[in-house]
């Protein structure tokens, strides 16, 4: 009896285990038969957001092809990675819930957006180029802006006898070059960049006001118009008055990057030469001789310059080297006296006395000298050393005296009262060579003086000291 309960128990087991294989096949293929026939629809996303879900994917692709060609038309020689930003997933369903209509506007309206390579500064995107070929570039001219066509032509052909050297070029910030996708206005050409570059982006800080500055011109010290000038600062007011030192919110363009440039810089200068001056008893007083040519000397100077965007911010010399001594001028100058022949220095024809007339135009007609009248003593003196060549009358000088200095100088006195020289006399400098009078065509007790060098009228003014 146990022996038959046991054979229908195993019996049974085999049959289920053998209907279970049989079901689960006949479900798999139904499944499959079945799947066939249910609807696919699409989950749309942009950038990896969920957009909604469509039952059309090739509306979806003429959507994305439509927005690239208008694109492409527009802007010609940019690329667009439209079509890799948005993604579908299809995904097969009982009931569909799509938005088709819903879905393709919102692709419509979305911003389509160029390849491009963006600059940045310290991790921040600035300005967008359409290559990084042009990138590059921009970044090589924002790097090389500062220097001389003759720097430049330096470092390009590795010139090494150039008197300026370039040691480093740096920024002040980190700067790169990225892949990014924005909208195609962002793109902008080489020039266009480096202008921005350059231009950078407004700061505010801190002015103060200078004595007797009005509003107005501390908006045009700095560039902005008063309006914006008083934004700036509520507190302020077009006819407020401005105490020197007072601080003035303003603003001011800092460039997004600093070009740094430390060079040397080898100059040669010229070291003047000095002049000396020896005195020599041979020589007659007022004379002079050049004993030796002075000649100048060179010192090459090498300095080492830092230059910030431009206008150099430190300077330091490193060494300087003699590149030849200079050589220094000998004058001999003359200190023997000699009456016969004058030194060149004038000295006061009378004692005392004050100018009542100069050289110039008088009546219509020249004054050649000038006139001395008042002095304390009537004596009148030999302005220099020299040879007495004319002593007498002369019409409308009067007594007249002519004193040659023998140094190219004649010096003349008239309407002399009485004359103490005569032609041929040899007379020092000082020494009396008549009395202040009133003779020829004058209007009282004067002197009449007059001074010629090499036949030409000179102003005595010029050459008198008292």
């Amino acid at each position: 009896m146990f022996i038959l309960k046991k054979y229908i128990s195993e019996t049974l087991l085999k049959r289920a285990v053998f209907f279970t294989i049989i079901l689960f096949f006949v479900s798999l293929h139904a499944a499959a038969a079945f799947g066939q026939i249910l609807p696919t629809e699409y989950q749309v996303y942009y950038k990896g957001n969920h957009l909604g879900n469509v039952s059309d994917a090739k509306a979806v692709d003429k959507a994305i092809t439509d927005k690239v060609k208008q694109a492409k038309k527009e802007y010609p020689s940019f690329s667009f990675a439209f079509h890799k930003e948005v993604s579908l997933r299809p995904e097969t369903v009982l009931i569909p819930d799509t938005e088709d209509k819903k879905v393709i506007k919102q692709l419509k309206e979305l911003p389509i957006e160029a390849k491009s390579y963006a600059i940045e500064v310290d991790g921040k995107k600035v300005v967008f180029l359409p290559e990084k070929k042009e990138a590059a570039e921009t970044i090589e001219a924002l790097k090389y802006q500062y220097l001389t066509d003759e720097e430049r032509e330096a470092i390009e052909k590795g010139k090494t006898e150039s008197k300026t050297k370039i040691k480093e070029i740096s920024f002040s910030q980190e700067v790169g070059i990225e892949k990014s996708e924005v909208k195609p206005s962002q793109i902008m050409d080489s020039k266009k960049a480096l202008e921005k570059l350059n231009k950078g982006s407004k700061e505010e800080k801190i002015y103060k006001v200078k004595q007797e500055e009005k509003l107005a011109a501390v908006a045009s010290e700095n560039g902005i118009d008063t309006k914006k000038l008083v934004a700036l600062n509520p507190a302020l007011e077009q006819k407020t008055k401005l105490e020197e030192g007072q601080s003035v919110i303003v603003e001011e363009e800092k460039p997004f990057v600093d070009v740094v440039i430390n060079k040397e810089i080898i100059e040669n200068r010229t070291i003047p030469s000095a002049k000396k001056v020896i005195p020599n008893s041979n020589l007659p007083k007022g004379k002079i001789h050049i004993k030796q040519e002075g000649k100048s000397g060179e010192k090459e100077i090498h300095t080492v310059v830092s230059i910030e965007n431009g206008v150099e911010i430190k300077k330091n010399v490193k060494s300087q080297e003699i590149v030849s001594e200079p050589v220094a001028t000998i004058v001999e100058k003359g200190t023997k006296i000699i009456p016969s022949h004058g030194t060149g220095s004038f000295e006061w024809p009378a004692v005392d006395g004050l100018i009542t007339s100069k050289l110039g135009y008088r009546w219509g007609k020249l004054h050649k000298g000038i006139d001395i009248a008042g002095p304390s003593d009537p004596a009148i003196k030999a302005s220099d050393n020299g040879v007495v060549i004319f002593a007498g009358m002369s019409n409308g000088y009067g007594n007249k005296v002519i004193i040659d200095h023998q140094n190219g100088f004649q010096t003349l006195y008239g309407h002399l009262d009485s004359i103490s020289v005569k032609e041929g006399d040899i007379v020092p400098s000082g020494s009396k060579i008549g009395i202040m009078g009133s003779t020829g065509h004058s209007t009282g007790v004067h002197l009449h003086f007059e001074i010629r060098q090499n036949g030409k009228l000179k102003n005595p003014l010029n050459y008198i000291h008292r």
